[in-house]
């Protein structure tokens, strides 16, 4: 299944220098996509917050999950969204129409319960 063009998948979309663009355009709320969009920043230590795989396939069907593969993408992804993506290990929560939440919590609870239930509702 596609949302606006954009596959329906179990696993999280890697954003790199190649496709910046489309996570770029979802952040802008450019898109028509339907379902919204969390962006795992990579922290500036080399880790993310949650798993970006298993997080994507707890919200397959209700959130597209991307993730930075290289801590270059920020500052690009920065210029191309006049700042509103989330960076240094924050998970972004781009709704259609454009509402943001951010999520960052360094702590041993559950992170994908949380950001599951973060957002459900914005």
């Amino acid at each position: 299944m596609l949302d606006d063009g954009i596959p329906i998948e179990t696993v999280a979309k890697e954003v790199s220098i190649e496709n910046i663009s489309e996570i770029a355009s979802l952040i802008n709320s450019e898109r028509k996509n339907l379902l919204p969009v969390v962006y795992i920043s990579k922290h500036f230590y080399g880790d993310y917050l949650v798993d970006p795989n298993r997080l994507a396939l707890k919200l397959s069907g209700l959130a597209h999950v991307y993730y930075e593969s290289d801590t270059l993408v920020s500052p690009m992804l920065r210029d191309l969204t006049n700042e509103k993506n989330s960076y240094n290990g924050k998970i972004g929560i781009y709704w259609p129409g454009g509402d943001q939440n951010f999520y960052y919590k360094r702590d041993s609870t559950d992170h994908i319960s949380n950001i599951i239930n973060f957002s459900s509702s914005p």
